[in-house]
């Protein structure tokens, strides 16, 4: 799961963002959006979360043409 936390507070709880259905594999902070992207291992295939609203972006799995088990590295290209 991913989880939200703040290293300069550790006593915080964490918040969970991704719901049990979901199995993240690999993500990548995109700062110009604010927004989270993650390969999805359960359903194969890319997510974005927004940090902005606190809640998913995309409305289902974007097919990314290989399974997200074989992606290391997501990279958020900000230009």
């Amino acid at each position: 799961a991913l989880v939200r936390f703040s290293p300069g507070q550790p006593q915080e709880p964490v918040s969970v963002i991704t719901p049990s259905t979901q199995t993240p594999v690999d993500a990548a902070y995109c700062n110009a959006t604010n927004e989270l992207l993650y390969a999805d291992g359960t359903a194969g295939g890319l997510r974005v979360w927004d940090l902005n609203t606190d809640r998913e972006a995309t409305t289902s799995v974007i097919d990314i043409g290989l399974p997200p088990v074989f992606q290391n590295g997501i990279v958020c290209w900000d230009n």
